[in-house]
């Protein structure tokens, strides 16, 4: 934990001298690991920070692919349309990019704005499933898990669902 703040600092400057998408990879999943591990029990406002600087390095990692910011608020049919065509080196951009806009999501509620884009974290997911099921030890699908586990019924709550995909995380 206590290293975690400098390791993130080092990555912060690394990026200003060297714009990339493994750089920006690195910071995603740091900033996200270290709300997520450390902060989100104590500190919400300060992980929601670090969730959206995940999200940010995620997006610039997506950029390279042809993806920006508008594509993700964009209509749900463009975006799935335009991450199908992604190669297999982009998962890593869609995993910490989905995952980081989806803890955003869930500690901004009642922003009505930011839980209607829930599903968009979806169509990510997706993707990261249909390149590579097993990136992060299959991330995608405990993420899948706990989005159908967590839904209120009248969002598409599927406890099954939501079974089926622990299962496959599990395996």
């Amino acid at each position: 934990r206590s290293q975690m703040p400098g390791s993130i600092d080092r990555l912060d400057e690394l990026l200003k001298r060297h714009k990339n998408k493994r750089f920006h990879l690195f910071a995603a999943q740091a900033n996200y690991s270290y709300a997520f591990g450390f902060i989100e029990d104590d500190d919400k406002n300060q992980a929601l920070i670090l969730y959206h600087k995940a999200y940010k390095h995620g997006l610039q990692a997506l950029s390279v692919y042809g993806v920006t910011a508008a594509d993700l608020t964009g209509k749900s049919p463009d975006l799935r349309r335009k991450v199908s065509s992604l190669p297999k080196s982009a998962v890593g951009a869609l995993y910490w990019t989905s995952l980081s806009w989806a803890r955003m999501i869930e500690l901004s509620q009642p922003d009505i704005f930011q839980v209607s884009q829930l599903h968009k974290t979806a169509i990510l997911m997706d993707q990261v499933i249909k390149l590579d099921a097993n990136y992060q030890l299959g991330g995608a699908y405990l993420f899948y898990a706990v989005y159908y586990a967590s839904q209120p019924v009248l969002l598409g709550r599927n406890d099954e669902l939501a079974m089926t995909y622990f299962e496959k995380a599990r395996k």
